[in-house]
């Protein structure tokens, strides 16, 4: 079947379901149903946790994954890792070389090249910033591909649901791709007398999104710091008639830096500094002229 209005192939899928596994299996089975799918398909799912991170476990996903390539000789392969939070050990700390590192470090090494994979990976955005995902930076470090799923609250009209390639590290540019929901019902009830159902979704090909996106959480606070900025020096500046006020990039820098919590790393500022100075410049917001950062 084509997905998207994108041509596909029959691919052996291996989905570590570290969560929801119900949900899972549901959806799985309400997707089979809206699409008349009554034959096998070469898609397990496993339901107990992998903590990637760890050598020997990476190793044991490596050796099941090869088992499942036996049976299904030919087929490419694709494992889903659902959640990466949920495939790290307990107490591992994802906001860690350590933690993140080697788990990036064991998939790539110690699964993908080995069987020769390609594997997606679900994980939960930051807390701060919605454009990146949570944790330390060698995980998007390692990345082939990036992109960004929301569901958007459309008022009085349905959810739309947007798959966003965020960065690709090789290959042609594609845009977004839009989906709407629809319910399928499954047969029998909940404790409630409620149909039990699940969501299925079907692919919007003129689907126009509106361009102005909202700012996110690290956007707004550089853009309210930059003002404030902009407020203290006009009211220096009151006895000097003619001057006018003008702040530094690099104090502004500074200014969102102190913003941060001292325990927080340094990289983080940094991603979260050039993603927020990136977003107000392209959003037509901010300029940056010869060092220094004019409001719009």
């Amino acid at each position: 079947m084509s997905w998207a209005g994108q041509r596909t192939v029959q691919t052996l899928i291996v989905w570590i379901a570290s969560e929801a596994v119900e949900d899972i299996e549901r959806r799985i089975r309400a997707w089979r149903l809206r699409h008349g799918i009554t034959g096998p398909m070469p898609f397990y799912i496993r339901t107990i946790p992998v903590y990637i991170n760890k050598e020997a476990a990476a190793r044991k996903l490596r050796e099941e994954i090869e088992l499942l390539k036996a049976r299904h000789l030919g087929l490419p392969t694709m494992a889903i890792v659902d959640t990466v939070a949920m495939s790290l050990s307990p107490g591992t700390n994802e906001n860690s070389i350590e933690g993140m590192g080697a788990f990036a470090s064991n998939l790539i090494t110690l699964v993908v090249k080995p069987t020769n994979a390609a594997v997606t990976c679900i994980h939960h955005s930051g807390h701060g910033d919605s454009e990146r995902g949570r944790g330390h930076s060698s995980l998007p470090g390692a990345l082939d591909a990036d992109f960004k799923v929301t569901k958007e609250e459309q008022s009085g009209g349905p959810e739309i649901i947007t798959v966003e390639p965020k960065f690709r590290r090789s290959g042609p540019r594609f845009e977004a791709f839009h989906f709407g929901i629809e319910i399928q019902e499954l047969g029998g009830a909940d404790n409630f007398g409620k149909p039990i159902a699940e969501p299925v979704l079907y692919h919007l090909a003129d689907y126009a999104p509106s361009r102005k996106k909202p700012l996110g959480k690290h956007e707004s606070k550089a853009l309210l710091i930059l003002k404030d900025m902009y407020k203290r020096q006009t009211e220096n500046l009151k006895d000097r008639p003619g001057a006018k006020a003008r702040v530094t990039e690099s104090d502004w820098q500074a200014e969102f830096y102190s913003s941060f919590s001292k325990d927080t790393e340094a990289g983080t500022r940094r991603i979260a500094w050039m993603r927020a100075k990136d977003a107000l410049t392209k959003a037509g917001k901010v300029r940056i002229q010869e060092g220094f950062a004019y409001l719009n």
